[in-house]
């Protein structure tokens, strides 16, 4: 169909354009609307621009943002979506970098540091112990 087509091809020009937020917009619609419309090209396309929207986020400190949009795009299409897995990973692997910063804080009595650290750990990933 032409119309879907123009509206894929859309988002491809907002991509290109690093109008992220409305790349994807256009691209969850068209999943939504047309869920057999190159599904696995529409599933990847989100994945990358989803990716690289977190991304952005991450890279100006809204980690809280970053992580809300992982979490919306976990509920929405699950954990087979590239992006999710990906940044749910980057996510634990630096919570646990942030753990073990904490810990050796605490083993050199900088309870500050410790408690930042420690503070950090749990803002990016809630379910690692300690």
């Amino acid at each position: 169909d032409v119309y879907k087509r123009q509206l894929f091809d859309s988002a491809t020009g907002l991509f290109r354009n690093k109008k992220l937020a409305q790349a994807l917009a256009v691209l969850e619609e068209i999943k939504k609307s047309e869920p057999n419309l190159k599904p696995n090209d529409v599933s990847s396309a989100i994945s990358r621009v989803s990716s690289e929207l977190i991304e952005n986020y991450f890279k100006e400190g809204e980690l809280a943002v970053a992580q809300q949009m992982v979490a919306r795009l976990k509920k929405d299409y699950g954990s087979n979506l590239q992006v999710v897995r990906d940044w749910e990973d980057r996510f634990r692997r630096l919570a646990l970098d942030y753990q073990q910063t904490a810990t050796k804080h605490l083993e050199s009595q900088e309870y500050n540091a410790a408690r930042e650290a420690a503070l950090k750990m749990l803002e990016t990933d809630p379910s690692i112990p300690g």
